[in-house]
């Protein structure tokens, strides 16, 4: 039986691999020779995430708008971005960040924090997953974090992924501090 599906996948690699080759170039198939088929575990979100809001595909009123926004100034004190999975519900939120955290800054500085803000480093960005710090005190260490000053920025940015996975005791700490 062991045998019979080492045959199998070997003679399955011999039909999809050379049909592979010209995808050697894209972070998915970092490496495909003959011998192995290698899978790079980088989901595509991660991969091909937009930089910027030119990068962004299928959101282009959301995209005019919030551009409109920062070129005059007139940014809110919290968005809501809602939608199916796989629309750039967090992207988008990340591109905004780096407009709102390097805006009247000099072009060496935001050049450095956009940079940060996409590889998820930068400090003055604080991107929390709600589906598993979901509960009464993780909201209220958040809480407790944004008294402090930002430190490289003129602004602090909180990216709440998946809210409404919280719990509603949570959600309502966290409301009572956004009206606020």
């Amino acid at each position: 039986m062991k045998v019979r599906k080492v045959a199998k996948v070997k003679k399955l690699r011999k039909a999809i691999v050379p049909h592979l080759h010209h995808l050697r170039h894209l972070p998915l198939f970092p490496r495909v020779s003959p011998t192995t088929l290698y899978f790079h575990p980088m989901s595509l979100y991660q991969a091909y995430r937009p930089e910027t809001f030119a990068d962004v595909t299928g959101q282009e009123h959301i995209v005019s708008t919030l551009e409109q926004a920062v070129a005059q100034g007139k940014l809110a004190h919290a968005y809501l971005f809602a939608g199916p999975r796989g629309t750039g519900k967090t992207s988008i939120a990340r591109i905004l960040a780096s407009h709102i955290l390097t805006k009247g800054l000099d072009p060496t500085l935001a050049q450095e924090i956009a940079a940060q803000v996409r590889e998820g480093t930068a400090v003055d960005v604080i991107e929390i997953d709600a589906a598993s710090n979901r509960g009464i005190d993780d909201v209220r260490t958040l809480i407790e974090r944004i008294q402090f000053s930002p430190i490289h920025a003129a602004a602090k940015t909180y990216i709440i992924d998946e809210a409404h996975m919280l719990t509603r005791e949570a959600f309502n700490a966290l409301l009572k501090t956004l009206e606020e």
